[in-house]
């Protein structure tokens, strides 16, 4: 008998205490949560940072040591110096609408690698140096968003985010006088800081008017890309079915595209049957002229065209064929003339050669006009001294002794 009561108290005490513990377990959670997911201005946390005193800080728990995991900073006019008081146990910053036009090196000096989101949007930056980023090994979503760049030479700026996955530069980037390299900067420095796990990036709005097919070959693993809002009118090297494997969303509307040519057709489909499932084209100017004529095809009846969600808004360039939707375009219509193709061609060839050297001749004039007081003098050096050996020469005073005679 008293063995059999040793047998069935012992369970019966383990299952007591393992209640217990979960009682006191979620007691405990539901404390924190309760005191710890609220927001407070950080003066109230912190009495030895003063730049960040107005921030407000989300803790995760109420208990001694503090532990910020979020740091919002948002329109309180701030320079990066407020930067240097970040808790180390930050996950989340948001630094938005202040005021630092140069970020400069080691920007985060008192990080301990726990941060994972960074938000610098509508901070007015221009200049980002080569080692301005540091301890953000751990940062997975990065947001530049409106501000006022100047790609540089400093082409390793991303080189320390080795575990990013998102990155944002929509309105970010601003080109110098005259310009239009932007985008070939931007290809060397994704090449250069080697993002190889980013998988969504977004670029919009930055005046972008071409791309290389090589530009985002160093992002193997993207899966989503935003190029719409921008001004791109060569399709060439747009669309790289070779290194967009990964690629499931295209963002292209609104822009300046006129046409897509056979091979970027092709290269569609082939994505198109791996991992390619949305592509967005309004917005466009849309040729439905002959160069156009492969890409209408592909549209209405292309094995790959069901990528392409707003198929049904694309529309002719007003000026041909008065609006008319792409899909609703006869292909048989339009007629390819290739010797009046061939003579259009000339005649613009003719045309641009025309008008350069027509401008290179103004150009000319322009610069003689404008010097004309420096050429005059220099015409007058160089000939009043061969005038006046000439005149003290003997054929000068045979001459004019022949003319007294």
């Amino acid at each position: 008998m008293t063995h059999y009561m040793v047998v069935s108290y012992a369970p019966l005490s383990r299952v007591v205490t393992m209640a217990l513990g979960q009682v006191l377990f979620l007691a405990l959670a539901l404390l924190s949560s309760a005191f710890g997911a609220e927001e407070k201005i950080c003066g109230s946390y912190y009495t030895d940072k003063f730049r960040i005193k107005d921030c407000l800080c989300t803790v995760d728990s109420p208990f001694k040591p503090v532990s910020v995991t979020l740091l919002n900073c948002t329109n309180l006019d701030l320079s990066q110096d407020a930067l240097s008081e970040l808790p180390p146990s930050t996950k989340t910053l948001i630094f938005t609408g202040n005021s630092m036009t140069e970020l400069l090196n080691n920007l985060f000096t008192q990080a301990d690698n726990s941060l994972e989101y960074i938000d610098l949007s509508r901070n007015h930056i221009k200049t980002i140096h080569g080692r301005t980023f540091h301890k953000v090994s751990n940062v997975r979503k990065l947001i530049l968003d409106e501000n006022e760049w100047v790609l540089d030479d400093h082409t390793r700026v991303f080189s320390n985010f080795e575990n990013l996955r998102f990155l944002s530069l929509n309105k970010a980037i601003v080109k110098k006088a005259n310009s239009t390299d932007h985008i070939l900067r931007v290809g060397w420095i994704l090449e250069d800081s080697h993002l190889e796990l980013l998988e969504e990036f977004q670029l919009q709005y930055n005046s972008i008017l071409f791309t290389k097919s090589t530009t985002f070959c160093s992002l193997p693993s993207l899966r989503i890309l935003h190029l719409s809002n921008n001004v791109i009118f060569d399709s060439q090297g747009l669309i790289n079915a070779q290194c967009m494997r990964q690629l499931e969303e295209f963002y292209l509307h609104n822009n300046s595209l006129s046409f897509l040519n056979q091979q970027e057709i092709d290269a569609l489909d082939v994505m198109a049957a791996k991992n390619l499932r949305i592509l967005t084209l309004d917005d466009n100017d849309w040729r439905c002229a002959c160069e156009g004529k492969p890409f209408i095809q592909w549209l209405q009846t292309g094995a790959g065209s069901h990528i392409v969600q707003d198929r049904n808004s694309l529309k002719c360039r007003p000026e041909e064929m008065g609006g008319t939707r792409l899909i609703d375009v006869d292909v048989d219509a339009i007629h390819c003339d290739r010797v009046s193709e061939l003579n259009k061609s000339k005649k613009s060839t003719r045309l641009a050669i025309s008008l350069l050297f027509s401008a290179l001749f103004i150009l000319i004039v322009g610069v003689i006009w404008c010097k004309r007081k420096a050429i005059r003098n220099k015409v007058r050096k160089v000939s009043i001294p061969v005038i006046a050996r000439w005149n003290s020469g003997p054929d000068y005073q045979g001459l004019v002794s022949a003319s007294v005679i």
